[in-house]
């Protein structure tokens, strides 16, 4: 190694201190919920998921319930809570 180059692992360990980091940006929300060309296969999947053991597949909290609602009038369902969200689109909810 000659004296410009520098170890692999210094990029490792910043000279700097710590700061947690949140890598959040805006995207594309349409496309994000567009379904995929797996989309039969895995809503498949999820159904039979959701049939066999819905109470470890689904867990809803109270407290989200007007995101649920939200979430259900954006999509386009007529109520219903995270089972339906689930069934309707392909991300996981």
């Amino acid at each position: 190694m000659s004296a410009n180059e520098k170890p692999a692992w210094v990029g490792l360990f910043p000279d700097q201190d710590f700061e947690f980091r949140f890598g959040a940006r805006p995207g594309d929300a349409i496309a994000f919920f567009a379904d995929t060309a797996e989309n039969t296969t895995l809503m498949e999947g999820r159904r039979t998921a959701l049939e066999k053991s819905p109470a470890q597949c689904l867990f809803e909290e109270p407290s989200a319930a007007q995101a649920v609602v939200e979430c259900s009038d954006w999509a386009g369902l007529d109520g219903g809570g995270c089972r339906e969200l689930a069934l309707h689109w392909e991300p996981d909810f």
